[in-house]
């Protein structure tokens, strides 16, 4: 009889009966009798019952299968944790995970009312909230972690009435608990309305004003316009050290709301504003370093701000065009080391330059629209500050001629980065200019020290050098008379200079009297088809071609002459 083994340990056998085949012959024209019938019938009961018997067995054997599967699914799972429990991430401890997560950005929304109606009107990107739903001890992590709830992004749209931002605001400002606040805001939009949710989310905000350390405010005209009727400020701004309010409209007052921030933060250290307002600016401190005013301020002003905060550093101003004033006595400031003045006239500052004795000036930026007299003033304020400037930038119509240019330079010996943008004065770069820049004998065993080398040209440790200067437009006529040309630099002499001192390396003994230049920049664009077609035509040929060598040589270098009678080069 056939027989299955069912199992190797019992040695339990399906056995089955043997019957006979059947073959085909036994289907062929054959019509079984009465008896063959009925032995048939019992033949296929016999045959139905050991198929049950199989069906059974086949059953028992599949939930035992399911249940060693089941099993095995969970000693697989069971091995996983186990793993886990001595895998590196387990390894990992909660301050490394803190560090980790500490780079990541804070909350980001983005309020976009003008997209369609089935786009997503609020974009949010907010990472915290993500590690602290990825599992339950990351979730513990970022729970005791305030300092991932503290940087706040928000693009907020006044046309939009959606509270989904300002959920996610309050979320933040509750997670990060009594922790110090950074905050960049921007609004636009329509003229914003009553009902709009930004005055919501704003309020949040000033609601939290006692925790903000660093706050910018990008904002339409019109939020100023209508802030105070909206919100209500806080009278304590105790720790907020960094402040930045911008608009893209040009406004002349910002009082208000936001102007009240900097009047009630003892502490602050940096302001960047988009305006000056006499009212706003009368208190003083002793804790800001740095003030930016984007806006035209009249010269009476410049030196109340500079009584106001004495302890100011950098200082970035534009200076308006306003009747100069005279001051008795001078003013000494000995904390301030770069100052960015942007002059619309010359003519307004040149007795405030007089007043000026600034002995911790390195860096100075100096923008001017028009000509004036004034490089005496300057040149005055520097010897008698007695400053070692690092840092000169030059634009504009700063000098009537090359000599006050000249004398400014023979005073700022320590200058080691220079940048002069004369615009159309083209004559201020020109004759001897690059010559006067130039370290004349660069002979080794002639020159003898670096000191004797700094007595033969200006800038003696220039390392940074950018030049750049405009033929002016009104020379595009092929037919300009070449006397009404102005003059141009002398291409080869921009070689010479960069090559004397490039070759101050092979000098000694190393002093610091003296130091090689490292890089060089040069803007120039040329118009007249005659002298500057000329001039691009011989810097292309002679010049040029050393300089990429030079380049090659570790020389950073950045060319971009524009030829109106050829082609853009850089």
């Amino acid at each position: 009889m056939p027989s299955t083994l069912l199992c190797n340990c019992c040695q339990a056998e399906l056995v089955v009966e043997d019957r006979p085949p059947l073959t085909n012959e036994r289907f062929r024209d054959h019509f079984p009798s009465q008896s063959e019938f009925s032995h048939i019938q019992s033949v296929i009961q016999a045959v139905d019952q050991d198929i049950d018997r199989h069906d059974a067995e086949i059953n028992r054997l599949s939930r035992t299968l399911a249940t060693l599967g089941r099993q095995r699914d969970d000693l697989r799972a069971y091995r996983d944790r186990c793993r886990a429990l001595v895998g590196v991430i387990q390894r990992v401890s909660p301050e490394i995970w803190v560090e980790i997560f500490s780079y990541l950005p804070g909350l980001f929304v983005v309020e976009e009312s003008y997209k369609p109606v089935n786009g997503e009107a609020v974009t949010v990107s907010a990472p915290a909230v993500a590690i602290s739903r990825t599992c339950l001890s990351w979730r513990k992590i970022a729970l005791n972690t305030p300092s991932l709830w503290t940087d706040l992004y928000l693009s907020l749209d006044y046309d939009l009435y959606d509270s989904s931002t300002k959920y996610w605001l309050d979320l933040y400002l509750l997670r990060s608990k009594t922790s110090l606040l950074t905050l960049d805001i921007t609004v636009y939009g329509g003229y914003p309305k009553k009902d709009s949710s930004v005055w919501a989310t704003l309020q949040s905000l000033f609601d939290s004003a006692d925790r903000w350390e660093t706050a910018k405010f990008q904002l339409d005209r019109e939020i100023f316009s209508c802030a105070d009727a909206h919100l209500t400020d806080t009278v304590s701004y105790s720790r907020l050290k960094f402040l930045k309010i911008s608009s893209p409209d040009r406004l002349h007052s910002t009082d208000g709301v936001f102007s009240r921030i900097w009047q009630h933060a003892a502490t602050l250290q940096s302001l960047e504003t988009i305006c000056f307002d006499e009212q706003t600016f009368r208190s003083t401190s002793c804790c800001l370093r740095t003030l930016t005013l984007d806006n035209w301020v009249e010269p009476i002003y410049v030196l109340r701000l500079l009584h106001s905060f004495p302890a100011l550093q950098h200082l970035t101003l534009r200076i308006a065009k306003k009747v100069d004033v005279a001051f008795s006595d001078s003013l000494i400031c000995t904390e301030i080391r770069s100052m960015s003045l942007h002059i619309d006239s010359l003519s307004s500052f040149s007795t405030i330059f007089e007043s000026f004795k600034l002995p911790s000036l390195i860096d100075l930026d100096l923008t001017a629209k028009t000509t004036h007299e004034v490089s005496h003033s300057l040149k005055n304020m520097v010897q008698r500050s007695n400053c070692c400037l690092q840092t000169l930038n030059l634009r504009g119509q700063v000098f009537a001629d090359q000599k006050q240019l000249f004398e400014l330079l023979a005073v700022t010996p320590t200058v080691t980065s220079f940048r002069l943008d004369v615009g159309t004065e083209c004559s201020l770069v020109a004759g001897d200019f690059f010559q006067r820049l130039t370290f004349k004998d660069n002979n080794v065993s002639n020159l003898g020290t670096r000191l004797a080398a700094a007595s033969v040209c200006l800038l003696p440790k220039l390392r940074h050098f950018y030049v750049a200067f405009d033929e002016g437009d009104w020379n595009r006529r092929s037919d300009t008379p070449e006397d009404t040309l102005p003059d141009l630099p002398n291409a080869i002499d921009i070689l010479t200079m960069i090559n004397s001192r490039r070759s101050l390396q092979h000098v000694s003994p190393p002093t610091g009297e003296v130091q090689e230049i490292a890089s060089f920049k040069l803007r120039a664009r040329l118009y007249s088809c005659s002298s500057g077609d000329s001039w691009v035509q011989t810097f292309y040929d002679k010049v040029e071609p050393h300089l990429r060598a030079l380049k090659e040589e570790g020389l950073e270098l950045s060319l971009r002459i524009y030829n109106a009678w050829a082609v853009d080069s850089e």
